[in-house]
């Protein structure tokens, strides 16, 4: 089947220009595989179809476009996420696709582990490096089966894990070293969603470990509160980008940004 034009030339996502790619024919006008992660948030707390496949951790949000976690698409950058060459060129293999309409609204278009675990090795499983979603579901299965129960004994497992300290994790989360060390006490009380959704996005966990995380502390998101939808979404979709990216989309979109 032959390529249209690129799409994407002098198109922006969330503000930032957006790599051209290529499309097949079948492809009409008023679809498109790029969407601003506001649009996203939006479909994804209307659309049930759509929340469940961002809920199943076989995608990421990379350059405006919602694409398959695998090292056949996806690749790390100093910058963060991009999109391979052979994805730009193969963007119905890979990407979700939208239908725009005329309000500028996006529709999705419907197109513990039995083994021993070298626990000195764990670190290396929270590297989610080659964009494996099926080496990644493995590694946070393995080490979920290795947490101990109460939240803030699972935090200290990760900091220790990732050989994170107190400090370290406050300049990549912007919590505070004071709220941490609470966080850290199993004494103190629970935490906010927002707190330990930030150290989450400082520490890159897996959705699966972030969402542990919550459950553990009793923290749940508020389906009625537009900036718990954002969580969500970076949870399940940026979990490897920092919280200076976060929370730049955060703010351009009128959210409060963490650190805040």
């Amino acid at each position: 089947m032959g390529y249209d034009t690129a799409r994407g030339k002098n198109q922006k996502a969330n503000g930032d220009p957006v790599s051209g790619y290529l499309v097949g024919r079948e492809v009409y006008n008023d679809q498109t595989y790029i969407i601003d992660l506001s649009d996203m948030v939006e479909e994804y707390q209307r659309n049930e179809d759509f929340r469940k496949i961002i809920d199943s951790g076989n995608y990421v949000y990379a350059e405006g476009h919602i694409c398959r976690n695998s090292p056949k698409y996806l690749v790390e950058l100093p910058t963060g996420t991009t999109l391979t060459v052979y994805a730009r060129t193969n963007m119905s293999e890979c990407c979700l696709l939208f239908k725009v309409h005329h309000k500028k609204e996006y529709e999705y278009v419907y197109s513990k582990l039995d083994c021993i675990i070298d626990v000195d090795d764990i670190k290396s499983l929270y590297v989610h490096k080659d964009n494996d979603i099926t080496k990644e579901a493995v590694n946070a299965a393995k080490i979920i089966s290795l947490l101990p129960d109460g939240f803030s004994d699972t935090l200290n497992f990760h900091m220790k894990k990732l050989s994170l300290a107190t400090a370290q994790l406050s300049e990549a989360s912007l919590v505070s070293q004071r709220t941490i060390t609470r966080m850290r006490s199993p004494k103190s009380p629970n935490p906010t969603v927002e707190s330990i959704v930030a150290v989450s996005i400082g520490m890159n966990l897996y959705p699966e470990l972030s969402f542990d995380m919550l459950h553990k502390a009793d923290r749940e998101f508020d389906f009625t509160d537009p900036a718990h939808i954002w969580y969500m979404v970076i949870l399940r979709t940026m979990y490897k980008e920092n919280i200076a990216k976060c929370n730049e989309l955060l703010y351009s979109n009128g959210i409060l940004s963490f650190g805040m």
